[in-house]
């Protein structure tokens, strides 16, 4: 019998719970994401980048410590799971859980018309089938000089 495989948003969806884990300071298992948030966080200072666009903002955990520095950010996800426990820690946090919806890189059509100063995909390229749109997509929401910030 053949084996199905597990598409990315299923994979999020079920990994949700233990997402958040991965920003925590002293995660030993993988520590790389709250590294790449931090020299994120650097650069965007650096461009005087305000207003921010995580396109794959999972339970927001990135999102918030972003907004703790100042930085005015929204964000969406294609995993609903990511997407309501993301809205969760907002709310903890303080913050307004429509800062984040669910939409796919992939689908113009799902993603608000807003400018940014830069557009985060930390770690979202991986699960991107068809490059040539999402950084169609992710181009469309910057202003005219804002940057991208691209991490796999």
């Amino acid at each position: 019998m053949e084996k199905k495989s597990r598409t990315a948003q299923e994979y999020y969806d079920q990994e949700a719970q233990n997402y958040k884990k991965m920003y925590e300071q002293g995660y030993k298992y993988y520590p790389a994401n709250l590294i790449r948030l931090r020299l994120i966080i650097k650069r965007l200072k650096e461009n005087n980048s305000k207003q921010i666009l995580d396109t794959g903002c999972g339970t927001a955990i990135p999102m918030i410590k972003l907004l703790k520095k100042g930085f005015g950010v929204r964000g969406f996800d294609y995993s609903k799971n990511m997407i309501s426990l993301g809205k969760r820690e907002l709310e903890i946090a303080k913050y307004q859980s429509e800062l984040i919806y669910q939409a796919d890189l992939e689908k113009k059509s799902t993603i608000k018309n807003k400018k940014f100063d830069a557009v985060l995909s930390l770690g979202v390229f991986p699960h991107i089938k068809n490059e040539k749109i999402a950084l169609r997509n992710i181009r469309d929401c910057l202003k005219r000089d804002g940057k991208s910030y691209i991490e796999f």
